[in-house]
């Protein structure tokens, strides 16, 4: 083979490397719709919101959406009987282009939005669905945050920086907390278990 067919090969294979590496992520998030100013931050309106955000490989936001109509799905299933104005209310988030917040976003910048509380909206939030709003925010933190987390995890440390025996423990660490970050709703959770996870490993004694 010719140099020059190599050369092709390697940039041809370096070109597939790169786009593979810059492939858009979809991600799934899911958030309870709560929060009440009479009834208190527990109230919950008997429906979960259901969404993708699909990111870059930066982790910024490129989109989030519900092309699949989980949330509506969501609310049809509503055991509290309120289906019928918790349907009018999702209507008017999503014709207030809610998700439109959300593009070119960050982890960081989504912490920062103000949609505020169910009876007290801030500037972020779809006038008349705070409520949703407010679980929309959480479930693209819980999205953007377990991903992060889960990465977190797994790049933590060093196999090689270990005898066998402590290799063992580091994945089994690793593969059992992946598994229970899994399991949280919030992303605060989702935080806290990532840090006592990386005291876990900390623990762990090195070569």
């Amino acid at each position: 083979m010719s140099k020059k067919i190599k050369a092709i090969g390697f940039f041809v294979t370096a070109i597939l490397v790169f786009a593979f590496a810059c492939e858009p992520e979809m991600l799934y998030g899911t958030a309870k719709v709560a929060g009440s100013t009479p009834a208190g931050t527990n109230y919950e309106y008997g429906y979960s919101v259901c969404i993708d955000v699909t990111v870059d490989d930066q982790g910024k936001i490129i989109k989030v959406s519900d092309d699949e109509k989980n949330t509506e799905a969501s609310i049809a299933a509503d055991v509290i009987g309120a289906a019928a104005s918790n349907k009018a209310y999702w209507k008017k988030y999503l014709s207030g282009k809610g998700f439109e917040k959300y593009k070119n976003l960050t982890i960081e910048d989504v912490k920062k939005m103000n949609v505020g509380f169910p009876g007290a909206p801030g500037v972020d939030a779809v006038g008349g669905a705070t409520a949703a709003s407010l679980a929309v925010k959480n479930a693209v933190l819980q999205a953007l945050v377990l991903d992060a987390s889960i990465k977190k995890l797994v790049n933590y440390k060093n196999p090689d920086n270990y005898k066998k025996g402590e290799q063992n423990k580091l994945e089994k660490i690793i593969k059992e907390g992946r598994a229970h970050l899994e399991t949280l709703e919030t992303y605060e959770e989702i935080e806290k278990a990532l840090a006592e996870l990386k005291q876990k490993l900390d623990a762990l004694k090195t070569k």
